[in-house]
């Protein structure tokens, strides 16, 4: 039975994609972009893993390009478990 109190899986990984912490300018543009991508594919696509598993695609492809603009980000992330592996929901 689904416990209705918790958040589904895509409801912790669209938390994920906030971009509210970011300094004005390109950066941050570009995570609200993967932002509105990720809660237009929630919106409209019926959940599944697929849609899971595309979420967690597109967030590992956000944190690829911070850690373009941040050495070390992206393995930070992941030491502290917020990657998006299964370990990290």
């Amino acid at each position: 039975m689904h416990d209705h109190t918790r958040p589904s899986h895509d409801e912790v990984l669209l938390r994920r994609f906030d971009y509210h912490h970011l300094s004005e300018g390109p950066e941050r543009d570009l995570a609200a972009t993967y932002a509105r991508v990720a809660d237009l594919m929630a919106e409209t696509l019926p959940s599944s893993p697929h849609v899971t598993r595309s979420l967690r695609a597109l967030l590992d492809a956000r944190h690829e390009l911070d850690a373009r603009h941040e050495p070390g980000a992206a393995a930070s992330r992941r030491e502290q478990g917020a990657g998006c592996g299964r370990a990290g929901l």
